[in-house]
């Protein structure tokens, strides 16, 4: 069961790095909001265990555990890590997602610079519009 749930977590993080194409590019500002949409459900339910009532005492309570903490010091330890360690596992994505959105844009930008760079040796950019070109004409 680990096994395919990490191999389905891979798949998904795989077409979200968009490393190699897929059928459809969702922009990364989609892959920002899924991140930021997923922090929040694990910060609600760690908040609620945190802060609300002890679950299940009598169960724990009748297993007669002598070790550890006490019931409700284990259920605020345990809601502490995952409201914690869920928002940590999505640190290293949004990471990856921040750098190859930054790459992207760069490269994207330097593609755009060089075409204006064409442009401006042919001539001013009204010169070549459409609607313009007449009225701006040089004399």
């Amino acid at each position: 069961m680990g096994t395919g749930l990490f191999g389905a977590g891979w798949l998904y993080f795989w077409t979200r790095f968009r490393i190699h194409s897929t059928p459809r590019r969702d922009p990364y500002l989609v892959s920002l909001g899924i991140s930021v949409a997923e922090v929040v459900p694990h910060g609600a339910l760690g908040l609620a265990v945190w802060l609300g009532l002890l679950l299940a005492p009598a169960y724990y309570l009748t297993l007669g555990q002598t070790w550890g903490p006490a019931p409700r010091l284990d259920q605020t330890l345990g809601a502490g890590v995952l409201w914690v360690g869920g928002d940590l596992a999505g640190l290293p994505f949004l990471g990856v997602v921040l750098r190859r959105l930054t790459r992207e844009d760069a490269a994207q930008a330097a593609l755009e610079d060089a075409e204006l760079a064409v442009r401006e040796q042919t001539g001013l950019w009204w010169e070549d519009h459409p609607e313009l070109a007449e009225r701006f004409r040089r004399r």
